[in-house]
């Protein structure tokens, strides 16, 4: 009885072929790209990418993200990390996770990224899943605070997996490391330009209950009490779902601001987006920015420079925040007290702080 061999299949074929390629090369050399495969063996490139995929499977070859194909090292492990953000189409999320991945691509990690689309139900379950994923080596989180978030990092801490927590201030309340942006000294800053731009009336608006605000206030109070001005006023927002926006609170506030006998004449928001529902309620009240009130905004979103007026804001550094993310979680730990990576902030001015001497 005669027997029938199998046909080859063209990605079998890749394989084999390259198989025999690897044998002649010794571990940790450069096996070109996948490109240079395709035109080698004259193959489609998911016929190259199925043979790769299965030679990676095996152990015989590691991809270097950015770079190429590699004989792969008897020690060699590619590292696996995680970026969990609630929404990839914040700007601060995306450059975050592109440092990430650039970051990652150095020094032969993968990075991947898991957004829960701005559910707070998904976001937690995704943080509270972590150690039970295989082959994970750790994880960046984009903190969004609060009681429920820290409640679930601190399930996922307890059972030993490696966490840096992006936009967290209060690094005490943690045993994962922590990374900022240095927001007390944004506070000061916005104080310091209001008061050189001669104002005495300033007012703050924001979610108080994230920690990063709270420093951001306290550097105001601060920068108010170093040009020997009135400490400011304080307006709280407050909200159950941080995800989403803070138009109707801002509102309310707005409502109480005006009925105050000395409105104030500068006001620095938590954040960008609250610095937009600001400007909108204020010249809906029928008050003239910068003429009569001057806004300071914090992030530096890209839409800052398109508003009317443009928006004088303190810019963070997300790029840089990312990449100490990264080189924090993959570094060994320090023993010592759990103090935040903090990252320079910058003042960006626009147009929307006018100066009281020009009165």
């Amino acid at each position: 009885m005669s027997i029938t061999k199998k046909k080859e299949r063209p990605h079998e074929r890749v394989k084999r072929l390259f198989q025999q390629e690897i044998a002649e090369h010794l571990p940790g050399d450069s096996l070109g790209t996948e490109m240079d495969l395709v035109r080698r063996f004259e193959v489609a490139r998911m016929t190259v990418r199925k043979a790769v995929a299965a030679l990676i499977a095996e152990g015989r070859v590691e991809r270097r993200p950015g770079i190429g194909l590699f004989v792969r090292k008897n020690d060699s492990v590619t590292r696996r990390y995680r970026f969990i953000a609630a929404n990839i189409v914040w700007s601060s999320s995306i450059q975050v996770g592109s440092a990430l991945r650039q970051a990652g691509q150095k020094i032969g990690s993968t990075i991947e990224l898991v957004e829960a689309g701005n559910d707070v139900t998904r976001f937690l379950a995704e943080i509270r899943k972590l150690p039970s994923e295989p082959h994970l080596n750790g994880a960046i989180i984009f903190s969004q605070h609060g009681e429920v978030f820290c409640q679930a990092v601190h399930e996922v801490e307890e059972k030993g997996f490696p966490l840096v927590l992006v936009d967290q201030q209060d690094a005490s309340a943690f045993q994962s490391i922590c990374v900022a942006s240095d927001n007390y000294e944004g506070g000061k800053l916005a104080a310091r330009t209001f008061a050189l731009a001669g104002h005495r009336r300033l007012a703050m608006i924001g979610d108080f209950d994230s920690d990063t605000v709270q420093a951001r206030w306290e550097g105001f109070v601060k920068g108010a009490e170093e040009a020997r001005i009135p400490k400011p006023q304080i307006y709280k927002l407050h909200k159950l779902d941080r995800l989403n926006d803070w138009s109707e609170q801002v509102g309310e506030v707005i409502e109480r601001m005006l009925k105050l006998n000395q409105f104030p004449t500068a006001i620095f928001c938590s954040c960008d987006a609250v610095a937009r529902h600001v400007a909108r309620f204020l010249t809906r009240a029928g008050y003239n920015l910068p003429k009569e009130i001057s806004l300071i905004g914090f992030d530096d979103d890209p839409i800052s420079e398109w508003t009317t007026p443009a928006l004088t804001t303190i810019r963070q550094d997300y790029t840089s925040m990312g990449e100490a993310a990264l080189s924090a979680l993959t570094r060994p730990r320090q023993k010592g007290p759990n103090t935040p990576i903090l990252i320079p902030v910058q003042l960006i001015e626009r147009d929307s702080v006018r100066s009281r001497f020009e009165d």
